[in-house]
């Protein structure tokens, strides 16, 4: 009997050793995996401080800045140079509204470009980009059992009766 204890003792010893060592090897692997971790945050903060300098310029140029360099990159133009007229010609009122409009279209450009980059969010490895709700001024089209129900409330025979 003393030889059937003692096995089994042995063989508790040996299971406890095994889950010892199963507990070292977990906290091995936790501890490398949270080495990993910790790199990949500081890789990551890394890259975003460097899209975060190089967003630091604008996405789209300003139109001024693209006709001087169109036309030699002179700093002045003809337009100043001359003296300014009390009396504006229509050709004048034209081109303030051809210049206002072009601004309005870049200004509406540069929102949708905006509200664009909203949308679009990042879940995991892929980008997901979410349908825009132009809709939401309409009203729901009604359905026939709802607008029967309330007909039938609005006409019912006690209204009459008061």
């Amino acid at each position: 009997m003393n030889s059937g204890r003692n096995k089994t003792k042995q063989l508790e010893i040996q299971k406890q050793q095994m889950q010892a060592e199963a507990k070292k090897a977990d906290r091995e692997k936790r501890r490398e995996q949270n080495v990993k971790f910790t790199q990949q945050q500081e890789e990551k903060k890394t890259r975003l401080a460097e899209k975060k300098k190089d967003s630091d310029v604008p996405d789209l140029l300003p139109e001024d800045f693209l006709e001087s360099l169109q036309n030699g990159g002179d700093e002045s133009d003809n337009k100043d140079d001359a003296p300014a007229s009390k009396h504006m010609k229509m050709e004048d009122f034209e081109e303030m509204e051809r210049d206002e409009i072009r601004k309005q279209i870049k200004q509406q450009q540069a929102k949708a470009l905006r509200e664009a980059k909203k949308a679009t969010i990042k879940k995991g490895p892929v980008r997901v980009t979410a349908l825009s709700a132009k809709k939401i001024g309409l009203v729901p089209v009604s359905e026939n059992r709802v607008t029967n129900a309330r007909n039938k409330w609005m006409k019912r025979k006690s209204l009459g009766k008061r």
